[in-house]
């Protein structure tokens, strides 16, 4: 019997047994409904109050057969109802485990503190996949709010980690309350999962030091990187507001055998995709990247590309 279908039959059972009761009070003892309806309540739930009403032989008789039958109905329902409101609850809560599992080529944020939360919506808008793991309920419940997948749970353990399915994401972001809880999450990630990209702040030059030996890829500098955004504000507000054009996005675009784009000069590109792209640089396998390409530098397999574009031009290029 399903939880829903359970729970709907013994609360059916319940109020049965009530109004059963309720009715043999009434045409036993020649009482009001709602002194019947007491005198059940109190003989079913054995609180010892007392009688409501004097009872005759029959009735005596009649409340020891609530007394027996009624108490043991009753106790069954609850225990089944509460049940079953739980089981319900922990369905809801793991429906979604075995999915994340079996996802892959997605996102994990670690918290889903201020920033962590601004990461995450800004991920989904761009349609990325991510998982969220929330440590406290207040924030699950807030990243549920925002549609995102959720996990309750310490992302310092592994199986939450699992449950998040770490083996097949394609970057943990560790977005803690503090860097120690950010160290001991990179530590267990990169335990599980050697290849995951991961990436992770720091708050000063030890905590980076440490998250680098626990297996982060790349440490954020967050006061730093924020306090060089502010001084840019005032110094080159301009150059601020060309990373903050809401229509495009930068992205680091691999180049494949396969990938339409390999063969071609940027100057076919920009031909084809006209103002809808631009190249900022490109990296070569054991080269520094180099910014600003020719435009007659022609892309080659293995290359990565540095480009602005719109998500939907970008999507194209990764093909």
């Amino acid at each position: 019997m399903r939880r829903s279908a359970r729970f709907l039959f013994w609360l059916s059972v319940t109020l049965i047994v009530i109004s059963i009761s309720t009715l043999g009070y009434v045409a036993i003892e020649d009482v009001d409904w709602f002194d019947a309806l007491y005198m059940t309540i109190i003989t079913i739930t054995t609180v010892g109050y007392g009688e409501v009403f004097p009872l005759s032989a029959g009735g005596k008789v009649w409340t020891m057969l609530v007394i027996v039958m009624g108490w043991g109905v009753i106790a069954i329902a609850v225990t089944e109802i509460f049940s079953s409101v739980l089981s319900e609850e922990l369905w809801r809560r793991r429906q979604f485990l075995p999915k994340f599992r079996k996802m892959k080529e997605h996102y994990i944020i670690a918290g889903y503190g201020r920033i962590a939360r601004h990461v995450a919506l800004f991920l989904k808008k761009h349609k990325r996949k991510v998982v969220v793991i929330a440590y406290h309920k207040k924030n699950a419940d807030r990243a549920r709010e925002d549609g995102m997948n959720v996990i309750e749970g310490s992302p310092m353990e592994d199986k939450t980690l699992r449950d998040a399915g770490i083996e097949n994401a394609k970057a943990l972001i560790a977005l803690m309350e503090n860097d120690a809880d950010n160290i001991f999450t990179v530590m267990s990630a990169r335990t599980i999962n050697p290849d995951l990209y991961i990436v992770a702040p720091a708050t000063d030059r030890r905590s980076r030091e440490l998250l680098y030996k626990a297996g982060a890829n790349r440490i954020i500098q967050a006061y730093e990187l924020m306090g060089q955004m502010i001084a840019n504000a005032v110094l080159k507000p301009y150059v601020l507001d060309l990373f903050s054009v809401s229509n495009f996005l930068i992205e680091e675009v691999l180049v494949n055998e396969d990938s339409p784009i390999n063969g071609k000069t940027i100057k076919e590109l920009y031909s084809e995709y006209g103002g809808d792209i631009h190249i900022l640089g490109i990296k070569r396998q054991g080269k520094a990247v180099q910014f600003i390409p020719p435009v007659s530098t022609k892309i080659e397999a293995g290359m990565i590309l540095l480009v602005a574009g719109k998500p939907e031009v970008l999507e194209k290029l990764k093909m």
